[in-house]
């Protein structure tokens, strides 16, 4: 009785396997015969049915490929566990040399430690020897020819051969020929590499490590090596020994090592093509180049904080994997000191400290600290990780700044914005508007606006994301009209969100910079919130102070990394930073207390030479003073603007003098008039002298909107303003200043 079921269950089991299985399917792949060897050989592929499979060949063999074969035709017939059956047969042909072999593989051109050709191509053949085993051939017999020269030889003993070719041509292709042990004949061909071309290696930011702890960091770019050859990149010790290598493919690209000991280190190029058998290794060493790179010792009485900052959707205080949006540039503040540290792209943060009792506070505008609560205690000693947990219950604030470089007459004025999304929330479809100085023409705007007049531009793009940023490039045109020296540029970019922006302050920003004959390159200047003086910081109208450092590469040859630092004076106060609207891509962080570093990692900015529009660059942020201020105060500020591997071009200082306002000798005598006020699009403005130039500042102290006249009595057309309060600026004729408040309903 159990048997019977037994049958049965088996029987209902080989049904259900037919059922399900996918059709029985058969591919041959033939290995061909060479010179009349019986060296062919017939691989067997097999497919759906129910396995296990049997095969029963034409020559009676039952394996699942076949060896030995003449030149023929042979045919199998597999069969599956519940005997369905199908059959294919292929052709073994018969050629009498081997077919040309084209290698790929391993070769390079180089010049050893004196300049001479050291190698002109080395060729590691473990590809062929490959190629000789898939086809069931016995290994060629060395040694080889080529053009009819004997190549040197070195075998390794791990069947592979190294051919050191002797042309010196980069490119030189070779037929080299060969026999096998039954004396069949066979050609490859193979290609000499290029002299080695080494990616510029430039070192962004080196990191000190405690005396006894492996906490410190190199951080560095390199180029696209110039002959599009494969590298590697070593960190190697002072004595050589191996910490890490990585694999640098044919683009550039920027890397960190970190769990780094304090001392010396060389960061070692090789090409990577010289192959790895012995004599490859042995040319490999040979073979590069390198630098040394120090990584400081910063005593035996420091710690290392890290941790990653994200959204603590759940409010659990506990990380999740992927489903908690990490914080991209966070910044947080130790305190005493204060010491800072910049979250990076994933928001990773590592900071070195000297050893003690610290609290530590996100700072933050748009979203805050939950877990641990601020300011939370860590005693910095040996190293520890401590992840930083944000409230997500925090409203939409979306951001857009505005920068520009110098104007001069016949030159390009070069303007950058940058949109930022400072919280989770997304911002729904973005509309972007910005509008310049009629006397400039469009040259290019990168993306392309969705519409535009002479003198206004409009992006219509789609939502940012969780912290997401965006940057627009416009140029602009200056006449080359001599008599535009000293005319002030103004320029204004207002940004609106279709889903509800809960602060529409930094929505809006304005810039204007004055035509110029000729200037510093590379320079550091200032403006003000209330933008009334170039010289003084205004205690009791000012907020803000908005730095602007601008570079060029007046060299011989293309700049590839381009840094600058600055190092905050303490009449600045770091906590209050804000990132403002660059010409490049770059990183950008607030480090120790209180350094500003900026990397353009491989820029390539061309010298002003080979292209002086593009030869520019420039980079932006904002930054209140530290209170309280005292009358008479110097805010004194300088850059640090990096070429390469060239000394520091240090901008001349931009200096700023704190003082209040002189108040009633400066304003219009009589009354301005402002109506209506509160307004929709329209506000008119009457005084009793002709009005030379109105300005609409935003509350926190940038200007969003300026127009300048000649008449006692002027509209004023605000319909690109967001709604909210403002201040109004209103200079007449004798130069004297009225100002009042302003709301845009």
């Amino acid at each position: 009785m159990r048997f019977g079921k037994a049958r049965t269950v088996i029987a209902v089991l080989g049904c259900a396997l037919a059922l399900n299985a996918q059709a029985l399917t058969v591919w041959l792949t033939p290995h061909h015969e060479y010179c009349g060897n019986a060296n062919g050989w017939i691989q067997c592929e097999v497919s759906g049915g129910v396995p296990p499979y049997t095969f029963a060949w034409s020559t009676a063999e039952t394996t699942e490929d076949i060896y030995g074969l003449a030149a023929g035709t042979y045919s199998v017939t597999v069969t599956d566990f519940v005997g369905t059956e199908a059959t294919q047969q292929a052709t073994v042909l018969a050629y009498s040399a081997f077919p040309l072999w084209q290698s790929l593989g391993q070769r390079a051109f180089c010049l050893n430690e004196i300049g001479e050709p050291m190698v002109h191509a080395v060729v590691d053949n473990t590809g062929l020897t490959e190629y000789f085993l898939n086809e069931g051939i016995p290994t060629p017999q060395f040694p080889l020819t080529y053009d009819g020269v004997l190549a040197e030889d070195f075998n390794d003993g791990f069947w592979t051969s190294t051919l050191i070719m002797a042309n010196n041509i980069a490119g030189y292709t070779y037929q080299v020929t060969y026999t096998d042990a039954s004396g069949c004949p066979g050609t490859v061909e193979l290609r000499n590499g290029y002299e080695a071309q080494w990616p510029v290696l430039s070192v962004l930011d080196v990191q000190g490590a405690c005396s006894s702890g492996n906490n410190g960091s190199i951080q560095l770019a390199m180029t696209a090596e110039g002959n599009n050859q494969v590298t590697d990149l070593e960190l190697r010790r002072a004595d050589h020994s191996l910490v890490s290598g990585i694999v640098v493919g044919y683009d550039a690209m920027q890397h960190q090592f970190t769990s780094l000991q304090p001392g010396d280190y060389w960061l070692v190029q090789r090409i990577r093509w010289l192959g790895n058998s012995f004599n490859g290794a042995y040319l490999r060493g040979l073979c590069g180049d390198s630098i040394m790179v120090n990584v400081p010792d910063l005593g035996a009485a420091c710690g290392n904080v890290n941790g990653t900052v994200y959204m603590d959707y759940n409010e659990d205080c506990i990380m999740g994997g992927g489903t908690e949006t990490r914080v991209p540039g966070a910044l947080l503040e130790f305190q005493p000191g204060p010491y800072y540290a910049t979250a990076n792209t994933s928001g990773a943060y590592s900071i070195n400290l000297p050893s003690g009792a610290y609290t530590m506070q996100q700072i933050a505008t748009g979203i805050a600290q939950s877990c641990p609560p601020p300011p939370a205690a860590v005693n910095v000693s040996g190293i520890q990780t401590i992840n930083v947990g944000d409230t997500a219950l925090v409203p939409l604030d979306a951001q857009v700044a505005l920068a520009n470089g110098p104007a001069r007459p016949g030159f390009e004025l070069h303007y950058a914005i940058a949109q930022s999304n400072l919280t989770p929330a997304s911002t729904g479809n973005t509309s972007t508007v910005f509008t310049f100085d009629p006397t400039l023409s469009l040259i290019s705007a990168s993306p392309a606006p969705s519409s535009s007049t002479s003198s206004t531009l409009t992006w219509d793009q789609a939502a940012l994301g969780a912290f997401g940023q965006r940057s627009i490039q416009v140029r602009l045109q200056v006449p080359p009209d001599v008599g535009l020296i000293g005319t002030v540029l103004d320029a204004s970019v207002t940004l609106s969100c279709a889903n509800t922006d809960a602060d529409l302050a930094n929505n809006s920003a304005g810039s204007s910079v004055t035509v110029t004959g000729s200037y510093d390159p590379n320079d550091k200047r200032a403006q003000t919130s209330s933008r009334s003086s170039q010289e003084l910081y205004y205690i009791d109208e000012d907020e803000w102070i908005d730095y602007t450092v601008r570079f060029q590469n007046t060299g011989t040859d293309t700049a590839f990394t381009v840094i600058i630092t600055d190092t905050l004076p303490s009449t600045l106060d770091p906590a209050s930073i804000s990132w403002g609207a660059s010409s490049h891509a770059h990183t950008r962080a607030l480090i120790g207390q209180g350094l500003l570093k900026f990397i353009f990692p491989n820029i390539l900015l061309p010298d002003s030479n080979v292209n002086e529009p593009l030869s520019h660059g420039f980079v932006s942020f904002r930054i209140r003073p530290r209170l309280p201020l005292v009358s008479g105060t110097q805010i004194e500020n300088i850059a640090n603007i990096y070429f390469d591997f060239n000394p520091p071009v240090i901008t001349e200082p931009s200096v700023l003098v704190a003082e209040f306002s002189t108040g009633a000798s400066e304003q219009i005598e009589g009354a301005v008039q402002v109506w209506p006020n509160p307004f929709i699009d329209h506000l008119r403005i009457r005084a009793p002298e002709a009005i030379t130039y109105v300005r609409v500042i935003a509350m926190d102290g940038r200007e969003v909107l300026r127009s300048n006249h000649n008449s006692a009595e002027v509209m004023l057309v605000s319909s690109r303003l967001t709604p909210g309060c403002y201040l109004i600026e209103v200079r007449g004729t004798t130069g004297k200043i009225a100002r009042t408040s302003i709301f845009k309903q």
